[in-house]
């Protein structure tokens, strides 16, 4: 069923990218250069290091996205990609966090109905420019990009706090590390992830029995998984620090583009502003799920233990207190540190928060009456 729907759009997103005769503007104009630059250097004699190629601002992880097979003057699959990508790495996210445990039918059915909600959002489908979008979302950016690696780091973490992983978290790392090369503001992100999955293992050890094997296993992947993760991350910071990337010019630059966003639209802050600038990427569902599942895993909330499957309440208390603090490092930083008008700053926080506790959301689904469950699946 999802192999259907990612089709559906893939088609109908191409049919409609091919239509458009407007090359990249703003940004998009700039990760468009970016990929020329790159690749010229990969064909140059002297390869210069990619995070010193113009415009230094932008890093090289958006060629990922816009051209990662070789450039060439044609806009159209760079556009393209801009939209489907970030659909895949959200549906992978999905099947990431979810897919452990036992394969009941049941369970695949509303992992693929997960995946299919969470690809349905509007933050996905902003095509061409529009004046009065509140997003200020089009095709060409790189934020849902990089949200969807985001959302993918955190899969890979929340699966290594509950199977207790060294390779899932190697993998999260590296994907939080990517980040940065994608974003500046994934610097955010990375130690965002990397101080929640700290702070949901210690959750975990100081819910783990003193004379038990999980105990000791917990606090090997404390140690452990604090050496890679500060390996990992400590040397992407440390290559684009060194680099014209994150310099202090481009720095300084950012922190200037900023307070001009800020300047530009200044309105007084009402929860009414907020609302209508979150409904531009998340629509109105998305927010009314979560707190319906809050609600629901309240009310279920012994009948989803179940220390033998791994679900003790400490695991289950680390993914809610995970959830808690992206949600409220992205108000944080949307509103004190970008700007109002900047929602897409915002996007990637609440898309994390859901994906570290799809696990607890699947959970629900499976001890709760089906006919209660029934809306929604019908929502999905």
């Amino acid at each position: 069923m999802l192999i259907c729907w990612l089709t559906f759009v893939a088609f109908t997103t191409w049919q409609h990218v091919k239509k458009t005769d407007l090359p990249p503007i703003f940004d998009a104009t700039e990760y468009f250069l970016k990929a020329k630059n790159f690749w010229a250097n990969l064909h140059d004699r002297r390869i210069h290091n990619p995070l010193n190629l113009e415009p230094t601002f932008r890093p090289p992880g958006t060629v990922v996205m816009s051209y990662p097979f070789g450039f060439n003057t044609d806009f159209h699959p760079y556009f393209f990609r801009s939209i489907f990508f970030p659909l895949l790495c959200m549906a992978a996210a999905v099947y990431v966090v979810g897919s452990h445990g036992p394969n009941k039918g049941s369970t695949r059915w509303n992992l693929a109905l997960l995946a299919i909600f969470v690809t349905s959002l509007p933050t996905f489908y902003h095509f061409e420019r529009v004046t009065d979008d509140n997003s200020g979302l089009c095709w060409g950016l790189v934020d849902n990009f990089f949200a969807g690696i985001a959302c993918l780091a955190a899969a890979a973490l929340m699966r290594s706090l509950k199977t207790l992983s060294l390779r899932w978290l190697i993998a999260g790392s590296l994907l939080a590390g990517f980040c940065v090369l994608v974003k500046p503001a994934g610097a955010v992100i990375m130690l965002l992830l990397s101080a929640v999955w700290f702070m949901a293992l210690l959750v975990r050890l100081a819910g783990a029995n003193v004379s038990s094997d999980e105990r000791t296993q917990v606090v090997k992947m404390l140690v452990r998984g604090s050496l890679c993760v500060t390996g990992i991350e400590g040397t992407t910071l440390a290559l684009c620090r060194a680099s014209h990337y994150l310099s202090t010019t481009n720095i300084a630059y950012g922190k200037d583009a900023m307070r001009l966003l800020r300047a530009e639209w200044a309105p007084s802050l009402t929860p009414g502003l907020m609302y209508w600038q979150i409904r531009s990427v998340l629509g109105s569902v998305f927010p009314c799920m979560l707190a319906a599942f809050a609600v629901l895993a309240i009310a279920y909330w012994k009948r989803i233990q179940d220390r033998q499957a791994n679900w003790a309440p400490s695991v289950l208390w680390g993914m809610v207190l995970s959830a808690a603090v992206c949600l409220t490092t992205g108000v944080w930083f949307w509103l004190a540190f970008s700007a109002i008008s900047q929602v897409r700053y915002f996007t990637p926080f609440p898309l994390i928060a859901f994906v570290c506790v799809i696990p607890i959301v699947l959970r629900v689904l499976e001890v709760m009456p089906r006919w209660q469950s029934s809306p929604f699946a019908w929502l999905g």
